[in-house]
């Protein structure tokens, strides 16, 4: 019976995955977009995981930690389980949640993408330095990785573990606060998407694929309109409450995906044009 039990064991009822707020690096990045490289150049020579949080980004934690425990109190949903990266700002964004029966696990799993040496380097330096590996980026970016960081592929095989982890933990409700390439991440491995769909989304221009700071990817077993469970994550809901979005984005349905051997055939020839092999 034990056997059968973990057999059948599933993911949390709601997995709610959380961007952290924004960063003192998010803010170098922007200020340099508009040729003001000041902010950028006092990151290097630091590490990733010590970037802490600005004032709008300890701002927009708060006001989503008010968001969560109104979504909580309101739907009669706590937390069973709270995972946080180890990085500082993703720390910080979950501290300053404030939410009900805080008790935050941290697990350097969910930390963010390792960028490598392209990290602290300006668009300018990118392109003067790494030319030809920004130009594969651009044609392979799921295998693709950053010089001397780590692909996209890598990534998921970290992510992939966490998320299997959940799966074993027996827990009804589950939060993790994180960052915006495991976000991405999780969203591959629960959607089961393709490296092209994932380039797609990667290189999308529509502002409601990106990944915003303090974004709440809400992932649920629940049927919105059924209130039927089902046997996985099978619907997703975004909220972006330190935007000032109070409606949420309509509820997705998150496909199970497989392919026919016709479907396989024709996705291999797409990914061979280049080549021009026939």
């Amino acid at each position: 019976m034990d056997q059968l039990k973990e057999y059948f064991v599933m993911m949390p009822e709601n997995l709610l995955v959380v961007r952290h707020g924004q960063s003192l690096g998010n803010l170098a990045k922007r200020h340099s977009e508009k040729g003001d490289d000041t902010l950028l150049a006092t990151l290097k020579g630091t590490h990733t995981a010590h970037w802490p949080l600005t004032e709008r980004g300890v701002a927009q934690a708060k006001k989503t930690g008010v968001f969560l425990n109104h979504l909580m109190n309101k739907n009669q949903m706590w937390f069973d389980r709270m995972y946080v990266s180890s990085y500082a700002r993703a720390m910080q964004t979950a501290g300053n949640l404030e939410l009900i029966r805080s008790q935050w696990i941290q697990d350097s799993r969910i930390r963010e993408r390792d960028w490598g040496e392209l990290d602290c380097l300006t668009d300018e330096e990118r392109t003067e330095r790494y030319s030809s590996s920004l130009k594969m980026r651009k044609i392979e970016p799921f295998f693709w990785s950053p010089p001397n960081g780590e692909s996209f592929d890598h990534l998921i095989l970290r992510i992939r573990d966490f998320v299997d982890s959940l799966h074993r933990s027996e827990t009804t409700n589950v939060i993790v606060v994180c960052h915006g390439e495991v976000m991405k991440a999780i969203r591959v491995i629960l959607c089961g998407m393709t490296p092209d769909q994932y380039a797609e989304m990667e290189f999308s221009k529509d502002p409601l694929k990106r990944i915003h700071n303090c974004q709440i990817d809400h992932y649920t077993r629940r049927g919105p309109k059924s209130l039927l469970l089902s046997r996985r994550l099978e619907w997703l809901q975004v909220y972006r409450p330190a935007e000032n979005i109070e409606v949420a984005l309509p509820w997705e349905v998150v496909p199970s995906v497989r392919f026919t051997s016709s479907e396989l055939l024709q996705m291999a020839a797409k990914l061979s044009n280049p080549l021009g092999i026939r």
